[in-house]
């Protein structure tokens, strides 16, 4: 999971000029810390379906799956292994 954590990381470094990213405790706060709000959660999320190949249900954009770096992580990677 830590691939995903540094994919993450460097996606929202570069796409919200926030390097403060890069040294982001895996389970700080994005939403607190504001780094994440609206407009970067739907470009993430168009870049978790892009990179990692599954859509994301409506569902599932809540704040514990995206909350933090880790939440972010563990998402991915349960998505990806509950799909065929």
């Amino acid at each position: 999971m830590q691939e995903i954590e540094w994919a993450i990381r460097e996606y929202l470094a570069t796409h919200t000029g926030r390097d403060d990213v890069r040294t982001l405790g895996a389970n700080e706060s994005l939403l607190e810390s504001g780094i994440i709000d609206s407009a970067t959660m739907v470009g993430l999320i168009s870049f978790i379906e892009e990179q990692y190949g599954f859509a994301v249900d409506e569902e599932d954009m809540v704040p514990e799956n995206f909350e933090t770096l880790a939440a972010i992580a563990r998402y991915i990677s349960e998505s990806r292994s509950a799909r065929p």
